[in-house]
């Protein structure tokens, strides 16, 4: 089976084949530093590789994607199966509504975690413990 996405703006639908990821860094001289203070461009560009009908690949950018069904399953139907463990905060880093947890964000990469983690899942800061006597 596969991944089924649809383009959000055409409204096609697409095969997911893979993922992308591009790393850019341009240094020219300056006016002023010349070769010592360069101008730095640098960036990230993450992009999905889907095949249309006729075997064809795009590439989008991922906001432009929407996945649709995963082995031939919608997808509200496939996660309805797999309810979370505890609430997360949602993508948006806003609490969950139903949730009681009181969640706080890691001061290295601004993610939330729970107050018993010792390591931020994302960054592998180590987070201080509040409790611990010095």
């Amino acid at each position: 089976m596969a991944i089924i996405m649809t383009h959000t703006s055409t409204r096609r639908n697409f095969i997911l084949v893979g993922t992308g990821y591009g790393v850019y860094r341009s240094e020219s001289p300056s006016a002023v530093g010349g070769s010592l203070f360069p101008n730095i461009e640098q960036g990230e560009i993450p992009k999905v590789c889907v095949s249309d009908e006729e075997g064809m690949l795009h590439w989008f950018d991922p906001q432009e994607l929407r996945v649709l069904s995963v082995d031939g399953m919608h997808v509200k139907n496939l996660l309805d199966q797999y309810p979370p463990i505890i609430d997360e905060p949602n993508l948006h880093g806003e609490e969950s509504v139903s949730s009681g947890i009181e969640w706080e964000t890691c001061p290295g990469c601004q993610t939330k975690v729970l107050p018993t983690e010792a390591i931020c899942p994302s960054c592998e800061l180590t987070l201080v413990d509040r409790n611990a006597t010095f």
